[in-house]
């Protein structure tokens, strides 16, 4: 036991209180926000995102040639694999299997309940739908810039066969991403763009699985999100597919999606869990949404195409938005 001398009361008034260490860094964390963190935020933006956009105008070339009716048949099939394997997508003969959602049984029952309706019949100047970062509705997120019609089996398959890669949905989700990025980080010092950094074509794909967060459209989660060109340190294209609650004329069910790009890593001073960096997002989702479509007609299976509006221009304060407008209505099979 040993013998506690107190402080006498005027060494406590005269010598400076001692702060914590994290306090320390806590009060700096503040003033880089107050006085630089802006433009440091820009300086680091700038540097992630630039191989990811040549890597799509690629992608995006090769999608064109694969739907060029003028082009022969094998060269076509060429294009679509190197596409897919670009966008880290599995091999044609080893998709992923199909989530619960997409089960023939689920797919009924959700037709059981659905109302008809055609989105084209909708007035230009209608509201959009958007996905929220709520159930409520109230913190919007995400528009829908294409609605699907056909079963949920079909449009994920061709989705896939169009280089996108189901999202891992499971508990497992964050280790399983987790345990790919560490073979990422291995195979690549450099960890940016497979091909040109070393990463083989099955551990870019586990990484393209990253388990995506929630958003609600009426209330509702998603039933399978997707994603592609998964780069961890710069950006990815992702989107989520919700069911409407409707049908169309011929009894096929009719989806939501929501396609976004992420652009790259961005500092953000409130995720100190993620060392203090998130996702920033193209904010037009225009090009996103054009982006999704040409690799979906380069999937091979047949889509039909219509063209709708929607009042979007203008967009949630802070949000995404479009600048035309534009609404794709897809059937596919």
């Amino acid at each position: 036991m040993g013998i506690h001398i107190g402080v006498p009361g005027f060494v406590k008034a005269v010598v400076p209180k001692i702060e914590h260490p994290v306090k320390t860094l806590e009060r700096a964390g503040q003033a880089v926000v107050k006085d630089g963190f802006d433009a440091a935020n820009d300086g680091f933006k700038h540097l992630t995102s630039s191989k990811d956009k040549a890597l799509v105008k690629k992608e995006l070339s090769l999608a064109q040639l694969a739907t060029d009716p003028s082009k022969p048949k094998p060269e076509r099939e060429a294009a679509r694999v190197q596409m897919r394997q670009l966008m880290g997508a599995e091999p044609l003969d080893q998709l992923d299997p199909l989530p619960a959602s997409a089960s023939a049984q689920a797919e009924k029952a959700r037709a059981a309940t659905a109302k008809t309706w055609d989105p084209l019949k909708e007035p230009a100047n209608a509201k959009a739908q958007w996905a929220t970062n709520d159930a409520g509705g109230r913190k919007k997120s995400d528009p829908v810039n294409l609605y699907v019609h056909g079963n949920l089996s079909d449009i994920v398959r061709a989705f896939q066969k169009g280089g996108w890669s189901i999202a891992d949905a499971s508990p497992n989700g964050p280790k399983h991403y987790t345990d790919a990025m560490k073979k990422y980080a291995e195979q690549s010092a450099e960890g940016l763009v497979p091909g040109l950094g070393g990463v083989n074509q099955a551990t870019y794909h586990a990484v393209n699985k990253m388990p995506v967060g929630n958003l609600y459209v009426n209330g509702q989660l998603p039933l399978v999100s997707m994603e592609a060109n998964n780069h961890p340190l710069t950006g990815r294209d992702h989107f989520r597919i919700f069911f409407t609650g409707k049908k169309d004329a011929q009894g096929k069910n009719i989806y939501a999606v929501t396609a976004s790009r992420d652009e790259g890593i961005a500092l953000d001073p409130k995720r100190k869990k993620t060392a203090f960096t998130n996702h920033f997002t193209e904010k037009n989702a225009d090009a996103e949404r054009d982006y999704t479509l040409k690799t979906l007609l380069a999937s091979g299976d047949p889509v039909a195409v219509r063209e709708t509006k929607r009042d979007t221009a203008g967009g949630p304060k802070g949000g995404l938005f479009s600048g035309d407008g534009k609404v794709y209505d897809l059937t596919i099979g």
